[in-house]
């Protein structure tokens, strides 16, 4: 036979066990499970972010072994980086500048930048000049 005394603390048991799940692991459960929402979520940005970023900083590989090679008949020696190779002339809008072999903010800043990747004017295939506007030569 069951006396009330323990069927009173079953009671008050089942009471103080409700009580600290609704206090502690419901909230627990849900804080766990709206962490794992936010890093998958943030995880992807973080990493769209990270590729991002190695794509528009990235320093193009700029070991080119053809150092020297001939456009009419001349040996021509392709110029290390920073240095002038070339002066570009345009009579028309009254243009001379000169042309570094480079594409780095201190080429730019000294004239027209070549990309290092791209052949040299006379070598075959396609030049890539450029020049940032607002910088003063």
């Amino acid at each position: 036979m069951k006396s009330k005394k323990d069927s009173g603390f079953k009671k008050n048991n089942s009471r103080l066990l409700k009580k600290l799940g609704i206090t502690f692991v419901i909230p627990l459960f849900l804080g766990i499970a709206g962490a794992l929402i936010f890093l998958s979520a943030g995880w992807n940005l973080l990493a769209q972010t990270y590729l991002m970023g190695n794509t528009i900083f990235a320093q193009p590989n700029k070991n080119i072994g053809l150092v020297k090679f001939n456009i009419n008949n001349q040996t021509v020696y392709r110029p290390d980086l920073g240095l002038k190779f070339a002066t570009i002339k345009i009579p028309a809008i009254n243009l001379e500048k000169p042309v570094i072999h480079g594409d780095t903010q201190n080429e730019l800043a000294k004239g027209i930048g070549h990309y290092a990747g791209s052949t040299l004017p006379g070598e075959g295939g396609n030049v890539v000049l450029g020049e940032y506007v607002g910088v003063k030569n």
